[in-house]
């Protein structure tokens, strides 16, 4: 019953997917300022402070680096950092981790120590080293992306002192957890790594074995296991290539080279929409490279290039020596000029989920209506993500927690918040923002409903005659299938859940953006009108993150058919026009 409420909650409206011309394109940045060529460096972007950050990497001569450079959109400038901060190096990794607003950086070469396992933080001004109690072996070639969907920082394999890893690590802010799977990608290093805004997954291609052979293979990480995917199309094995989000909510991934292949770099761009690669079509030409960076600043909705090497004679570099060739010290800039139009907020607005009343409660689940919402229709997996399929959305300045975007719907579980009154909520997808208010109340009663006008609820049958759950219930609903689906109208005498949200505080108080599986009741008393019969709930409280469930017995004597249903809780109704069925 769990799953078919969550598929409640997050209901779809039937839409098609509108499409957009869209054109594709590097560009090249000339700015005043830019960092010495390199290779082997990281990129992240601060999304606090909305600027790419840059770290270290191996110039042309062979000298480590220990620079940090931050990229606006349109210049580069250096931070003087004085003593503090990483030692030069270079084959590191970087990832943003936006729950907490900080950069973390992990591992790589240095001059003195050789092959690192330090944990680095930039707060947007300075660097500071973490000493965690757990942390992965020390290693170079690494990949790290942070998954939007589960709020953590993946790291996956890299090259460590005795050989290639093929281990999992995500990063929770504090420290870091290994995570055993029962599938994972083989030993590797050098691979790349993204998340993608669309799928909400994490998406690893390529990397060269222990055996000096590049790799082709396309591996998904979910937050619990890796699936192997077999797109109809991919690029050609590679390694030494670089991956970032794109505009459009799918994955950029740009050059590499084979090292069996004579190791001449490539010059290709490739997207990966969640299901299948595409080799795109670009409109400038960008020089074929390899050890080169990416990242995808959200700001400005585009992926940035910089730097890495043109040319090589030598790529067998799996030991840790610095490789020599044409190094390219050019910003690049991936974006779409014809994408699609920006999100719009149309009447109800932002609502109760099954309701058209402007007042919400914080914790509750909300929908909101209107045009461009998304660029495509993702359902989240009850993790609470802050953004989902390259969609974003705050209440009063606090972010929501999202399990379904569409086009022309999102459904989400509103922020905690003490605030009382009108507040801003805010819609961002790559194309723009949108704006609406609400008002923040202390209860925004709304019954769930199965189609239009009829209550989500359930029968509950102890002699297991039901047609779902293993004969435990029924679902609530004109008798037959006139839904798509078996339903039966109850009768007096019958134990039923109805299914509801907004219904007010509880004790124990239950945080929004958390799995919740116990129950927590109502502090205020609630009361419900059968076709204008008083009745009162042996139960009225909370089952699940967000939502109410009221337990009551069916009184006789109320009528059949389809007759009123309306919920009082804090002198605040459930919208009129809300029928439950009854023989």
């Amino acid at each position: 019953m769990r799953s078919m409420v969550r598929a409640l909650i997050g209901a779809v409206l039937a839409c098609s997917l509108r499409c957009f011309p869209q054109e594709a394109a590097w560009n090249q940045k000339f700015p005043e300022q830019i960092p010495p060529g390199r290779s082997f460096h990281a990129m992240a972007y601060d999304a606090a402070h909305q600027e790419v950050i840059l770290f270290g990497g191996v110039d042309g001569a062979g000298s480590f680096l220990g620079d940090t450079w931050a990229w606006d959109g349109s210049q580069w400038s250096q931070r003087s950092l004085g003593s503090g901060g990483p030692s030069a190096r270079h084959r590191h990794a970087m990832a943003y981790d936006s729950a907490r607003g900080q950069i973390v950086l992990f591992g790589g070469v240095d001059e003195k120590n050789g092959i690192l396992s330090e944990t680095w933080v930039w707060d947007g001004k300075s660097w500071a080293q973490k000493i965690t109690e757990t942390s992965p072996q020390a290693r170079f070639g690494h990949a790290m992306a942070y998954d939007t969907a589960r709020r953590q920082i993946v790291l996956f394999a890299g090259q460590g002192t005795s050989g290639m890893f093929s281990d999992t690590w995500t990063w929770d802010g504090t420290t870091w957890a290994q995570q055993l799977t029962a599938n994972k990608p083989g030993p590797r290093a050098f691979h790349a790594m993204a998340f993608g805004l669309t799928s909400a997954k994490v998406v690893l291609f390529g990397g060269v074995s222990p055996d000096g052979l590049a790799s082709d293979e396309t591996w998904i990480w979910d937050g619990a296991d890796w699936t192997q995917k077999s797109p109809a199309n991919h690029p050609m094995a590679r390694a030494w290539s670089a991956a970032a989000p794109d505009p459009t909510g799918s994955v950029i991934l740009f050059g590499g080279t084979n090292p069996m292949m004579t190791g001449v770099p490539f010059e290709d761009s490739w997207i990966w929409d969640g299901t299948n690669w595409m080799q795109a079509g670009t409109t400038a030409s960008i020089p074929a490279r390899m050890f080169h960076a990416m990242a995808y600043d959200v700001a400005r909705r585009q992926s940035v290039l910089f730097s890495g090497i043109g040319h090589s004679s030598n790529t067998d570099d799996l030991r840790g020596n610095v490789l020599q060739g044409v190094v390219l010290n050019d910003t690049w800039i991936w974006n779409i000029t014809t994408i699609l139009a920006a999100p719009s907020i149309t009447p109800p607005g932002a609502v109760p989920v099954d309701s058209t009343i402007n007042t919400i409660q914080p914790g509750e689940w909300v929908s909101i209506y209107g045009t461009n919402l998304a660029s495509s229709t993702v359902t989240g997996d009850g993790n609470f993500p802050t953004s989902l399929g390259g969609t974003s959305v705050t209440i009063n300045g606090k972010a929501g927690y999202l399990s379904f975007v569409s086009p022309s719907q999102i459904n989400l579980q509103a922020p905690n918040d003490t605030a009382i009154g009108p507040v801003p909520v805010v819609v961002t997808t790559a194309s723009g923002t949108a704006a609406t208010t609400v008002t923040l109340a202390q209860f925004g009663a709304s019954l769930l409903l199965l189609d239009g006008k009829h209550v989500a609820g359930i029968i509950l049958r102890s002699n297991g005659s039901g047609a779902y759950g293993g004969g435990t219930y029924d679902i609530i609903g004109p008798t037959g299938d006139s839904l798509g689906y078996a339903t039966v109208a109850a009768k007096a005498g019958d134990a039923i859940e109805l299914f509801a949200v907004g219904l007010g505080p509880t004790n124990p108080a239950v945080p929004a953006g958390q799995v919740f599986a116990g129950t927590a009741s109502t502090t205020n008393p609630v009361m419900l009108r059968m076709n204008d019969v008083s009745v009162t709930p042996a139960f009225a409280g909370l089952s699940g993150a967000g939502l109410y469930q009221l337990n009551l017995i069916v009184p006789s004597g109320i009528g059949t058919g389809d007759v009123s249903l309306q919920v009082t809780v804090g002198g605040v109704q459930t919208p009129s026009g809300v029928v439950i069925p009854l023989q």
